[in-house]
């Protein structure tokens, strides 16, 4: 019977960790997985190989401009008298004195070049966009498998995608220095409210909803929550009091947790008191399996959920993504989530099983390709 269910797996923020990726790609081939969702953030943090000047412009460049602008102040200074003979190019001048445009270029690039090695990875994956990708350029690489706020239906199963949430990347971008950067983010509408309100409050009984799936979250005390967060849970109150269809499962992105959470949680309006019970699904962050130090996991996860004929989510199985030693990368089941939805109930079964070791593949050209 299990065999005959629909599986579609859950990939949780993997900020750039395409070795990763790239392991849980050769899983879900493996075990036949062929409906394939990331919850958004594929962007890493700004770094210099987003390409030329990207290292400044990216954490130092409101400093750098600043620091041009008291030079070129000085009388006989060497930036001074360069600029009076003209030694310097369009380029270099910009760099120095339009700090934001140099930003929104490098990001650009950086994004351009992540969602592209994603893309190679697994062209069928489809995703989400956080608050800190550009919703722009997903579109452009991933063309129709970038979901955007709308509905959508796959084997069956009634998808409503919700964009939205989070701050936008401001402090990779020079934003400690220069805080309105985030105001000309290009995907500024994917990290700032986008509730999708209209779709889900939309009347009538065939506003079923099997999935609903976002890159923020629900309000809940210990975790990120912003006005985004608030006004989803506002709007699914709203939903339940206009008597339409119970959301079947939420999947939730961008908490960065190294463990999948499945269950009926409850969720508490902060202005009224009112409270949601929601089947909530977390497939957890694969970002925590890098060598990142703000990350302080030893591995990542990800989810395969199993839907019945009724798509109810009644299965979940926790997979967890692991950087052994001397270079070695395995996938371990960790066990498996069993829903019982007459009771609303979720019993966990641990498996620990190894189902995947092989070499970490690097993403280093060799350096006579470089030079």
């Amino acid at each position: 019977i299990m065999d005959n269910m629909k599986q579609v797996a859950f990939i949780g923020d993997p900020h750039g960790n395409l070795a990763g990726y790239t392991a849980v790609t050769e899983v879900l081939n493996a075990l036949g997985v062929k409906e394939r969702h990331i919850t958004g953030d594929l962007s890493g943090k700004l770094s210099p190989d987003a390409g030329e000047y990207a290292s400044a412009v990216t954490r130092d460049q409101a400093s750098f401009t600043r620091g041009a602008r008291d030079a070129a102040a000085q009388r006989n200074s060497s930036l001074r008298n360069c600029l009076k003979a003209g030694t310097r190019s369009k380029k270099q001048l910009a760099h120095m004195t339009n700090p934001r445009a140099a930003m929104l270029e490098a990001a650009k690039r950086h994004n351009q070049n992540t969602y592209g090695k994603f893309r190679d990875i697994d062209p069928t994956a489809k995703t989400n966009a956080g608050n800190h990708d550009d919703g722009a350029v997903l579109e452009e690489i991933h063309k129709d498998n970038y979901l955007q706020t709308g509905r959508s239906t796959s084997n069956g199963i009634k998808y409503v995608t919700l964009n939205g949430g989070g701050a936008g990347p401001d402090k990779e971008m020079g934003g400690v220095e220069n805080p309105d950067s985030r105001a000309d983010f290009p995907g500024k509408d994917e990290w700032r409210s986008r509730e999708g309100k209209e779709i889900l409050l939309q009347p009538g009984e065939d506003n079923q909803i099997d999935v609903l799936e976002t890159h923020c979250g629900l309000p809940k005390p210990g975790r990120h929550n912003d006005a985004n967060s608030s006004q989803n849970l506002d709007t699914l109150i709203e939903r339940e009091r206009m008597g339409l269809p119970k959301v079947g499962l939420l999947v939730e992105g961008h908490h960065h947790t190294s463990r999948v959470h499945f269950g009926w949680d409850t969720y508490t309006q902060e202005t009224t008191g009112t409270q949601l019970e929601q089947l909530t699904l977390s497939p957890g962050v694969l970002a925590y399996n890098t060598v990142d130090p703000n990350q302080t996991s030893s591995h990542g996860s990800f989810a395969v959920t199993k839907f019945n004929d009724k798509n109810q989510a009644v299965q979940v199985d926790e997979y967890h993504v692991v950087n052994a030693l001397e270079g070695i990368q395995k996938v371990i089941h960790h066990g498996t989530h069993y829903a019982d939805h007459e009771n609303k109930k979720v019993t966990f079964k641990g498996v620990n099983k190894t189902i995947y070791s092989e070499a970490i593949k690097n993403d280093f050209k060799p350096s006579k390709e470089l030079d």
